[in-house]
């Protein structure tokens, strides 16, 4: 439960600290797959502020799993990594870690551009804004 609030309080930030434009670069067709580094966070519509070591923070999809890594301390090491299982339908991704399903929604998805926003169980909204590595 702990590592799956954390994967998605991940995913969530990175899409709130981007816009939510649903204009013509919303390609919610183009590719999931692959490593996504954290860009920007927002929560509950205002910008978080990311130290060098949490933009660092990666989420890589593969065809059916997704793995989080976040970096932390002095050197920036590897702090935590998680891999959990997800199914994508339409613009919604559910993860599933410990017996628990969380589903964040994508918002903006290009070649290059990853937005992901979710909104928990007390109606916090948190997005996150990634870049294709």
């Amino acid at each position: 439960m702990k590592l799956l609030k954390r994967l998605s309080f991940v995913l969530v930030l990175a899409v709130l600290f981007s816009s939510c434009s649903k204009d013509d670069d919303n390609k919610l067709e183009d590719s999931l797959m692959g490593t996504w580094k954290v860009t920007s966070q927002k929560y509950n519509g205002e910008a978080q502020e990311l130290d060098v070591c949490e933009l660092k923070t990666t989420v890589k999809f593969t065809e059916s799993k997704v793995t989080s890594t976040e970096y932390e301390g002095e050197n920036c090491a590897e702090e935590f990594s998680e891999t959990d299982s997800y199914t994508r339908n339409g613009n919604t991704i559910s993860i599933t870690s410990e017996g628990e399903t969380v589903n964040i929604e994508i918002t903006k998805l290009t070649s290059t551009t990853l937005e992901l926003t979710q909104v928990d169980e007390d109606n916090d909204v948190y997005v996150q804004t990634y870049a294709k590595q």
